[in-house]
C-alpha cells in the first residue's frame, strides 16, 4: 500500500479533484519556486477567484503574507476574504484598481503580482508592483492587444513567466 495516496472526499467531483493539482501546483510553483520565493511579511496581488487565485490566497496566507485580490464581484471578494485574503478590490466599481493597491501598500506596491488577466490587466499589475517586485504571468484570460510595458519595466518591475506543467519540448 502506498502511504502517499489518500481517499478522495465524497463531496468533490472527479473534475474538481482533477483541478486540485493543476491549480495548487501552479500556485505553489509561482509562489515558492520562482525567482523570488515568497516570505513572511511580503504582499501578494492575485486576480479573480478562480482555482489558481484561491490556491494563491490560501498558500500565501498560511505563509504570513498579506494578500490583495481583485474580482468583479463583492460576493466573490467576501469568499476570497474567508479564504484568507487581507484586502479585496472590485475592479468593476474601481476600474483604477492599481491605484487602490498602491494606497493599500502605503505607496510601495506589491512584492509579487500573480497575473492571470493578460493584456487587459498586465499594465495595471506592473503599476501595482513595487520596484524590484515580481510579476508571474500564469494566465491570459483577456483578448490579445498591444500593451506598452517598456516604461513601467524600465522603472523597476520584473516579469517572470511561470508555468505549472512543463512544455512538451522540455519533456523530449
Amino acid at each position: 500500500e502506498d502511504s502517499h495516496l489518500h481517499h478522495a472526499p465524497d463531496y468533490l467531483s472527479f473534475a474538481e479533484l482533477a483541478a486540485l493539482p493543476v491549480a495548487g501546483g501552479t500556485a505553489i510553483n509561482t509562489l515558492l519556486f520562482g525567482p523570488v520565493p515568497l516570505r513572511e511579511g511580503m504582499v501578494v496581488l492575485t486576480q479573480g477567484t478562480g482555482g489558481v487565485s484561491c490556491a494563491v490566497i490560501q498558500i500565501a496566507t498560511a505563509l504570513g503574507v498579506t494578500v490583495i485580490v481583485t474580482s468583479s464581484s463583492d460576493e466573490k471578494l467576501e469568499t476570497a476574504k474567508k479564504l484568507g485574503a487581507t484586502h479585496g478590490i472590485n475592479y468593476r466599481t474601481n476600474p483604477n484598481w492599481e491605484e487602490e493597491v498602491i494606497r493599500l501598500t502605503n505607496g510601495k506596491g506589491v512584492d509579487h503580482a500573480v497575473e492571470i488577466g493578460g493584456a487587459q490587466s498586465i499594465e495595471k499589475s506592473v503599476r501595482a508592483t513595487k520596484q524590484g517586485g515580481l510579476i508571474s504571468v500564469v494566465g491570459i484570460l483577456s483578448e490579445d492587444r498591444a500593451v506598452n510595458l517598456v516604461g513601467p519595466i524600465l522603472f523597476g518591475a520584473k516579469i517572470g513567466g511561470l508555468y505549472s506543467v512543463p512544455s512538451k519540448l522540455s519533456l523530449d
